[in-house]
């Protein structure tokens, strides 16, 4: 007997795969399970989670919502990616893992990632120099609240780090390597790259017997102030 299809209710935006695999941390969301989000079949990136509803795509199935629509089933905000053990005990205990819990390790894994996303969505240059500039200023507030607590304990210690404080900031202005350092270094690189193997490996000897240099000069000093000294018979 034939007859029409079922339609596939199943049906994700390649947006909210991407998001889910974004914000999963890389492995299953039940909590403490660290199945892989991907794994790599001869080379190949495949797929190793399943994505699980918290509200069920049907209406009989775990945990559903026969009000809810088609299209919120499917939905980023309705799907976890898990394990096939850790999914099929979500949905067979659902006492135990009801859509509150569920929601709850959703919030819980993706939050922070959510966070870092809203703080970027309209991020403009400004925008960044100024987080920066807030950023910056909050380090040497409680910077300076450290150093007020470390001055009431040891004064000494306090006024040692301010001028340390003083003379990293005194470094920072100034380019730690000018532009004709950079440029001879560049020539010099370059120039390294042409040598052949034997030129190298005679280099590398070089080096070895320098760091023996200070050794060798405290023996050939001694051996001179040693020629120096007048025979026992003139003493």
């Amino acid at each position: 007997m034939s007859g029409k299809p079922t339609a596939n209710r199943r049906s994700y935006s390649r947006a909210t795969i991407q998001a889910l695999t974004a914000l999963s941390e890389g492995h299953c969301y039940f909590p403490g399970c660290l199945v892989p989000v991907l794994v790599f079949v001869r080379g190949v990136p495949r797929m190793n989670l399943e994505i699980a509803h918290i509200v069920a795509i049907e209406d009989n199935g775990p945990r559903a919502d026969p009000q809810m629509p088609l299209a919120e089933r499917n939905a980023f905000e309705n799907l976890m990616l898990m394990c096939r053990p850790h999914h099929t005990t979500i949905d067979q205990d659902q006492e135990t893992y009801d859509s509150e819990v569920l929601w709850y390790w959703k919030y819980e894994r993706e939050g922070s990632g959510m966070e870092v996303l809203d703080g970027l969505s309209g991020l403009t240059e400004r925008r960044l120099e100024g987080m920066i500039g807030e950023a910056l200023q909050q380090r040497e507030t409680h910077l300076d609240q450290a150093l007020e607590r470390l001055e009431r304990i040891d004064a000494s210690a306090a006024r040692w780090l301010t001028d340390l404080r003083t003379e990293v900031e005194a470094l920072r202005q100034r380019p730690l390597v000018d532009t004709e350092t950079v440029l001879a270094l560049e020539r010099a690189a370059y120039g390294l790259r042409r040598l052949d193997k034997g030129t190298v490996e005679a280099l590398d000897s070089a080096v070895h017997g320098l760091r023996n240099l200070s050794s060798m000069t405290e023996a050939l000093a001694a051996a001179v102030a040693e020629a120096k000294r007048p025979p026992r018979w003139m003493q």
